[in-house]
């Protein structure tokens, strides 16, 4: 795509150019989207993975408090 808009370019043809350059600038877009769709995924699955843990902790240490306090404790 970069050398065609640099042949416009040389060839004077600068309707093309442009076009050219649109179009390069829209699939530049689309790939910066793309990438923040993938990294907001990854940061939800993340997120959801630190949930999931921290729930377990919280459940072993409410076993914990149980075990040493009673059953009223937790």
């Amino acid at each position: 795509m970069w050398q065609a808009k640099d042949d416009a370019i040389e060839a004077q043809d600068y309707a093309r150019a442009a076009e050219l350059r649109d179009e390069e600038k829209a699939t530049l877009r689309r790939a910066v989207s793309e990438l923040d769709e993938q990294l907001a995924r990854t940061q939800f699955a993340a997120a959801i993975d630190a949930v999931m843990k921290l729930q377990a902790e919280v459940g072993r240490l409410g076993g914990l408090l149980q075990h040493w306090h009673g059953a009223d404790a937790w």
